[in-house]
C-alpha cells in the first residue's frame, strides 16, 4: 500500500473526501501549495458538494481521488462513494481509500490503546495498538471481549450501547491528521476500483424459494 507522500507524488493534485463521522471533511492537496480543507456539520449528501464549492475546486481538476473506506457512517460514506463513482465515470481516475482507525493509530492514538467504532448488534470494529504503537489487524469484537484501554474517534455515530468504562475521545479532525509527520510515510492508503463502505467480510443472504400457496390440510370432524 502506498503512502500519502507516495501517492501525491503519482498524483500531484489529490482530492480528499471524509465523511466518516459527523463533521464532513473536504480537502484539495497539490504539490506546491498549501493543503486545504473545509469541514461542516452536515448531512454528507449536501455537505460533501458545499465543501467543495467552499473550496473553491472542481472534481474534474483532480488527477486522483481519496477517500475514508471507513469504519464509521455507513450513509456518509456510500454518499462519498457514489460521488466518485460518478466523476471517474465523467474521466476516468483512481481511486484511493483509508480506513479511519488505521489513521488516528498511526497518528495521536497512543501506544497499548484500542480504537474502536461502533460496528452494530453489540460488536465494535477495533484496532489495538502495541507498546510501539504498532497495528494489529482490524477486526470486529463484541462488546464483552473489549481490552480495558479504549479510544473512540470523536464526533462517530453510535448506535450500540458504549462499555461500562472511561473512553478516550481524539479528535478526528483528518486535516491535522493528514498533516501529522508520521502520516506522510505510513502505508495507509490503497487503490479501489470500486468504492465502497469498508465490509469486514461480504454479506450474505437466505435465499428464498417461492411456492404456490396452498390451504393447511384440515382433517375431518
Amino acid at each position: 500500500m502506498p503512502s500519502l507522500r507516495q501517492l501525491h507524488a503519482r498524483c500531484p493534485r489529490l482530492l480528499i473526501l471524509d465523511a466518516a463521522s459527523l463533521v464532513v471533511q473536504v480537502g484539495w492537496l497539490e504539490i506546491g501549495r498549501t493543503p486545504a480543507w473545509v469541514a461542516l456539520e452536515e448531512e454528507a449528501g449536501s455537505g460533501l458538494f458545499r465543501a467543495l464549492d467552499e473550496l473553491g475546486k472542481r472534481p474534474r481538476d483532480a488527477d486522483a481521488f481519496g477517500f475514508c473506506e471507513g469504519p464509521g457512517s455507513i450513509l456518509g460514506i456510500r454518499s462519498a462513494a457514489v460521488a466518485l463513482t460518478t466523476w471517474q465515470a465523467l474521466r476516468e481516475r483512481p481511486s484511493f481509500a483509508y480506513r479511519s482507525l488505521e489513521l488516528l493509530g498511526a497518528t495521536i492514538a497512543p501506544p497499548g490503546a484500542t480504537l474502536i467504532a461502533d460496528a452494530r448488534r453489540q460488536t465494535w470494529h477495533a484496532l489495538t495498538l502495541d507498546a510501539s504503537g504498532h497495528p494489529g489487524d482490524l477486526h470486529r469484537c463484541a462488546t464483552a471481549d473489549l481490552p480495558e484501554r479504549l479510544v473512540m474517534p470523536a464526533k462517530f455515530r453510535t448506535w450500540t450501547a458504549l462499555p461500562d468504562r472511561p473512553i478516550m475521545r481524539l479528535p478526528y479532525d483528518v486535516a491535522q491528521l493528514w498533516a501529522h509527520p508520521a502520516a506522510a510515510e505510513a502505508d495507509l492508503w490503497r487503490q479501489t476500483d470500486q468504492p465502497d463502505a469498508f465490509l469486514h467480510e461480504e454479506p450474505s443472504y437466505v435465499t428464498w424459494t417461492p411456492g404456490i400457496h396452498r390451504a393447511p390440510d384440515i382433517p375431518s370432524p
